[in-house]
């Protein structure tokens, strides 16, 4: 994995004005939690035992909200509507207890 602190550069190579690196954020406040992790975009991690995709990739891949509200939601959007994906804003919701999800946020933007 590269350090956050090192992506400033490579993004600067990305051949477009139009850009913008977002980040989601592990947020266990509610059930089930959202893990922001290596495997947040994996449904169907089953090629491991459990375990083992614990140990090797960070956490066990499932469909779970950050998959419907963040990553498919901006794949919707761009493909099917032809938004821009450097103008796109997410909204997570809130938790059962009305406590806001913790939200997407824009890390690098050419902007």
């Amino acid at each position: 994995m590269v350090p956050k602190a090192q992506w400033d550069t490579p993004f600067g190579y990305i051949a477009t004005k139009h850009k913008r690196m977002f980040l989601s954020y592990t947020d266990t406040h509610g059930c089930p939690g959202h893990f922001a992790n290596h495997e947040q975009a994996t449904d169907d991690t089953s090629f491991f035992p459990p375990l083992l995709a614990q140990l090797m990739l960070d956490g066990v891949g499932t469909e779970d909200d950050l998959d419907w509200r963040y990553l498919w939601s901006a794949l919707d959007r761009v493909i099917r509507d032809g938004e821009r994906a450097d103008q796109l804003s997410f909204d997570l919701g809130v938790w059962s207890d009305g406590r806001p999800v913790r939200p997407v946020s824009v890390y690098l933007s050419s902007n």
